[in-house]
């Protein structure tokens, strides 16, 4: 009885990106429809725990004015590293507002939401760049995973990476390695620092977020100043081995590459050198750029899964 009034009635899935700045959640029928979105802040597990991405979760769900009950849900939440996360996650998911113990959930890192954002499936090549830079792939049952440790590992490609680059560049200008420039008084203007101890104590108290933020400097310098053209040539290429290791590693042939973060997607040179370096690899990766938003592929995901499971009974 249950189960014919299960494939009668209309069903909705979740799709939940939960990163370390914002979430956002979709809800999506059977027709890939948008029924309901909303949005709350940090739900990463790397930031905040456990019972505090939960409400982060359940405040985005309380923003959409909608009664509904969830069949599916498939999330992907920064931080997620081990399937003991996974599986704590979901239990505390099942108490949240419109999920139940009949609900189907899964839970993934958020690499698994960006992957998807490309076309909808988990199969392919997603490369994030933004503040951080991590490459996550998927061929059939196989997963990979370059970069992304942490940003003090360095980070490279990412913003953080490149901004971290332009400092060490402007300490040889502060003590004469190197002449000053419009590209090292543009990075003086953007910390507001011109002497030895200053930057002495910024390196000290080093801040990734305002690090990144000099990102945009370098590029915007990188066709007309030698330094800042190092920098992002050094970054691109290390973009270069991000993909490789994942494209060796997953044994692809052919494949999508889906690029996502501010720096990955800007229109500026740095775009220019790490396509090409990521050709260099093979004229068979595919760049391209997100279809859907990866809350929205989320949703997708948690649709084609909990049909597929359904399907079983």
């Amino acid at each position: 009885m249950n189960e014919m009034s299960n494939k009668n009635k209309k069903q909705y899935f979740l799709g939940i990106d939960g990163g370390g700045t914002k979430t956002q959640l979709v809800i999506i029928d059977e027709k890939g429809s948008i029924v309901a979105e909303g949005n709350a802040g940090t739900a990463s597990i790397d930031t905040i725990s456990f019972s505090d991405s939960f409400k982060t979760i359940q405040e985005a769900l309380s923003k959409m004015q909608i009664d509904i009950e969830i069949s599916g849900v498939f999330a992907g939440i920064g931080g997620i590293a081990s399937t003991e996360h996974e599986e704590a996650y979901i239990e505390g998911l099942r108490h949240i507002t419109w999920l139940n113990q009949a609900t189907y959930i899964q839970v993934k890192n958020d690499v698994y939401g960006a992957l998807a954002s490309g076309n909808g499936e988990l199969q392919g090549i997603a490369l994030i760049l933004g503040t951080g830079a991590v490459c996550f792939g998927i061929n059939g049952e196989k997963t990979w995973r370059c970069g992304g440790y942490h940003y003090k590992e360095g980070d490279a490609g990412s913003a953080f990476d490149v901004g971290f680059q332009a400092l060490k560049y402007y300490a040889r200008v502060l003590d004469g390695r190197y002449l000053p420039s419009s590209f090292s008084d543009a990075i003086r203007d953007y910390l507001g620092i011109d002497d030895f101890i200053g930057l002495v104590k910024y390196f000290h108290n080093l801040e990734r977020t305002k690090t990144a933020k000099i990102a945009p400097i370098v590029t915007s310098y990188a066709r007309s100043d030698q330094h800042a053209y190092k920098i992002v040539a050094t970054a691109a290429d290390e973009v270069r081995l991000l993909v490789e290791g994942v494209y060796r590693q997953l044994h692809f042939q052919e494949t999508d590459l889906v690029v996502i973060g501010g720096i990955g997607t800007a229109d500026t040179i740095y775009k220019e050198l790490y396509a090409q370096a990521v050709l260099r690899i093979s004229p068979d990766i595919h760049i391209i750029l997100p279809k859907y938003t990866p809350a929205y592929a989320c949703a997708l995901i948690a649709k084609e899964k909990t049909i597929a499971k359904q399907s079983e009974r």
